[in-house]
This record gives C-alpha cells, structure tokens and sequence, in this order.
C-alpha cells in the first residue's frame, strides 16, 4: 500500500540519515543494490534507463515520483 510504502521510505531515511552510508554493515551489499534496483522507477532519478530512452509517464506518477525524489 502507499502508506506502507512511505514508512518504508521513512525507516530508511531515519536508517541513512545517521552517519551511515550503506543499508547493511559499513560497505556497500546486496541491500544496497536491491534498494537502489527496486525504487529507481518508483523515484526516477536523472540518468535513469537505457541511454537517449524518453519514458511516457502519466501525470500522477511523474507527481508521486517527483515526491519521492524529493524526500
């Protein structure tokens, strides 16, 4: 759900929020990487996709992106 989704967000915004750069342990880890492949669409960073792809995106997802982007 949405709302289960934005505490997610929340628990790993308080998580590297600290002085920690990596989600588990102090070196970069599958966690990382698994957080990092499954949320670039959800916060569409610049740069992301395939090189000179265009993505259509709805209007209502481009805003939630954008919210998630932010944060």
């Amino acid at each position: 759900s949405r709302y289960r989704l934005h505490e997610l967000l929340d628990e790993v915004d308080a998580h590297l929020g600290t002085e920690r750069r990596y989600l588990a342990g102090d070196r970069f880890t599958a966690a990382d990487l698994s957080f990092a492949a499954l949320f670039a669409p959800l916060i569409m960073p610049a740069g992301y996709g395939p090189a000179g792809a265009q993505f259509h995106v709805p209007p209502v997802l481009e805003k939630r992106a954008a919210t998630y982007a932010a944060r």
